[in-house]
């Protein structure tokens, strides 16, 4: 696994929460843009993001009940 994809998996596991998460989904396009991630690796990290967005708006609705 290549260093700059293995840091990006550590720096989502690192998010807390949706604002931090949609700064990171940036960052990670602008990374693609300049050709650090492939477009494989880019479309992984986008469906981890995915999964993770889903699982901060499930502890949103939890903290909210």
């Amino acid at each position: 696994m290549k260093p700059n994809y293995k840091s990006a998996l550590q720096r989502i596991d690192k998010v807390k929460d949706m604002e931090a998460l949609m700064r990171l989904e940036e960052s990670f396009e602008r990374l693609y843009r300049n050709g650090i991630f492939t477009e494989k690796q880019f479309l992984e990290l986008d469906n981890i993001m995915l999964h993770k967005s889903n699982v901060l708006r499930g502890y949103e609705l939890l903290k909210k009940a």
